[in-house]
């Protein structure tokens, strides 16, 4: 027997897909441990630049940055790979269609 995912008609008028940059959460981790960006750039072994350009989704996380901030946080390089590449798949579905012909 399949299962249907109940989704009530008023459901429709709100956007259903999140696009955040992986700098978001990195911001918020950040202040949660009141760790300055350019405290943590130093950490990382970057620019303070580079660590805004990041929060601010001026520039592509990359595998090495990834696995430097998930040594860093504690957590997995992949978790910060998987918030870049998903980031990157939503603003590539928003683009018109026009646009990329």
């Amino acid at each position: 027997m399949a299962t249907e995912t109940y989704q009530p008609e008023f459901w429709a008028d709100y956007e259903t897909d999140l696009l955040f940059p992986p700098g978001a959460p990195l911001e918020q981790e950040l202040r949660a441990r009141k760790l300055s960006q350019a405290a943590f750039a130093e950490r990382l072994g970057c620019s303070r630049a580079l660590v805004t350009a990041l929060i601010h989704a001026r520039r592509e996380l990359t595998p090495e940055l990834a696995g430097a901030i998930a040594k860093e946080l504690g957590t997995s390089a992949e978790l910060w790979l998987n918030l870049e590449s998903a980031y990157r798949q939503a603003l590539q579905s928003r683009v018109p269609t026009s646009a990329t012909a």
